[in-house]
């Protein structure tokens, strides 16, 4: 089975994701980075601890990975935030009919059989599996049964006013939203994230090509994914399924790209104070497995590199907003 881990200038991370998935994995797999601007240093460090681990660099890479180098250097702020869409779909098309998506900054923290996970999902025939969901009680409100001792099916219940608002139906949302009567945002729409996931999912994967199938090169519009993923929903009747238990973790610490007005924190400058620190053995990976990263490891870091784009205070700032965003959509934040 193919593992596709997407990965952007977080090698620290990466790393951390790639043992934790040759750690934890049960069975025959191979794993496909697809990379979209990491500074080369840092993926030849990767290719020498993972000589097994295949790198793929995006049509996008050279150009991010240099405007990557020259915000490290104060030469000019990053600007560049085009997402390698064909890129990703290329990947999925020539994966196995099963993968398993991640992204760099997930993390398994505990063992997963991929023959199982491949064998219950040929025999029920489903679509997709989460392995992280966060405890959202916003997720997985529909019926459930028990496929496994680990996974369990479930049937998306998507509420009406989701359905209609979120398909614009009558052009209903566009109507309202020109009144000033409603607004769409992400608490509203998490219902369908039932019918999909960003990361950490076990896919069949003509059902996610299905899902991308109005992509553009270069932007991502979820709503487009979720869109296609009711239509597949209510035409093919599909199956799905979750872990109870969550088999993965994310960091609610880092970011690779938020910015937060008012808060004095340049992500780009905080990252590569920390892509620096592992490049030079000053940051183990793995340090606080399987919880995030210790942040008296980050505040030491942070302390010695002095810099004032990127400040312990300012950081703590930063986190505190950051996994308040995420605690205001339900997750359950470590």
């Amino acid at each position: 089975m193919d593992i596709l881990v997407k990965s952007f200038n977080r090698p620290y991370y990466l790393e951390r994701c790639l043992r934790s998935l040759k750690l934890q994995l049960r069975g025959n797999y191979t794993i496909k980075v697809l990379d979209d601007g990491t500074p080369e240093k840092y993926l030849q460090r990767i290719g020498t601890l993972f000589p097994d681990v295949q790198v793929f660099r995006s049509p996008f890479y050279a150009q991010k990975a240099a405007a990557i180098d020259a915000a490290a250097r104060n030469e000019a702020l990053y600007s560049l935030f085009s997402i390698p869409s064909r890129f990703w779909i290329d990947a999925v098309s020539g994966s196995t009919d099963l993968f398993y998506l991640f992204e760099d900054d997930f993390w398994l923290t505990r063992p997963l059989s991929l023959p199982d996970v491949e064998a219950v999902m040929r025999h029920e025939q489903l679509v997709m599996v989460k392995t992280h969901w966060g405890d959202n009680p916003h997720f997985l409100k529909g019926p459930k049964r028990t496929l496994t001792p680990e996974i369990n099916a479930y049937r998306p219940k998507i509420p009406a006013q989701v359905d209609f608002l979120f398909h614009n139906r009558l052009r209903s949302l566009s109507i309202l939203h020109r009144l000033g009567l409603f607004q769409i945002n992400t608490r509203f729409i998490m219902p369908l994230y039932d019918l999909y996931s960003v990361a950490s999912a076990f896919f069949d994967k003509h059902y996610w090509l299905y899902l991308w199938n109005t992509a553009q090169d270069g932007k991502v519009n979820e709503n487009l994914q979720l869109i296609n993923a009711i239509r597949y929903w209510k035409t093919r009747k599909p199956s799905f399924a979750y872990y109870p238990v969550d088999v993965s973790t994310t960091s609610y610490i880092t970011s690779a790209t938020n910015n937060y007005e008012g808060i004095d924190l340049d992500v780009f400058r905080f990252n590569h104070i920390l892509n620096e620190a592992w490049l030079e053995g000053r940051l183990d990976a793995m340090e606080g497995y399987p919880a995030d990263l210790p942040q008296t490891t980050i505040e030491t870091i942070l302390n010695q590199a002095a810099d004032p784009a990127a400040s312990f205070p300012e950081w703590l700032k930063w986190v505190e907003r950051f996994k308040g965003q995420y605690a205001s959509f339900g997750y359950l934040i470590p």
